[in-house]
């Protein structure tokens, strides 16, 4: 055969497109088909694994949502403040520290939750500072310390000034009904 030929060359390539479809259909009845039972079987139990992954994230969100509503403020943000000075007032009268001011910072929105900032200006020796600025952390209602600054009011005694600086959250409006629905 002379595949130069275009006649025989195209004989040729129909000869082999014929031998391939008989090579299919021999093959698709020599191999068995797959088992349509195992395979359903198999789908299930990937479903079973994916609900039950999915699960466990609604479980561990509702989890985090809960330490979340824990650790904020539920009330209105001019109800926070009131209650923060008083602990941070609280807490320097217990380790003999005056306190020089209590300054509301600007609020920052975290997509549903409020950052409340503050800085609180104390007076007195270094250790009863250290001792406040550690019992504002440990002890003070759904408060956090975020810096403490200080500077030494006097050279001739321990008096130290401290900037401290606090955080607060309140869970918004509509953050709030996402995590009761």
């Amino acid at each position: 055969m002379n595949i130069s030929n275009p006649k025989q060359a195209s004989l040729a390539v129909i000869a082999v497109c014929v031998l391939l479809m008989i090579g299919a259909a021999v093959f698709s009845m020599v191999v068995p088909p797959a088992d349509a039972a195992k395979a359903a079987e198999k789908a299930r139990a990937e479903n079973d694994e994916l609900f039950q992954k999915i699960r466990r994230a609604n479980d561990d969100l509702n989890e985090a949502t809960q330490v979340l509503a824990d650790r904020s403020w539920q009330e209105d943000i001019d109800e926070i403040t009131p209650k923060l000075l008083a602990q941070a007032t609280s807490i320097a009268e217990v380790n003999r520290l005056e306190v020089r001011s209590f300054r509301p910072q600007r609020i920052v929105d975290n997509g549903g939750l409020n950052q409340l900032t503050y800085l609180l200006t104390v007076e007195g020796a270094y250790p009863n500072v250290m001792a406040a600025a550690k019992a504002l952390q440990d002890q003070a209602e759904k408060v956090a310390v975020t810096q403490i600054q200080i500077a030494s009011s006097d050279t001739t005694s321990d008096m130290v000034t401290a900037s401290i600086g606090l955080a607060a959250f309140q869970m918004t409006a509509e953050k709030e009904a996402d995590t009761r629905g």
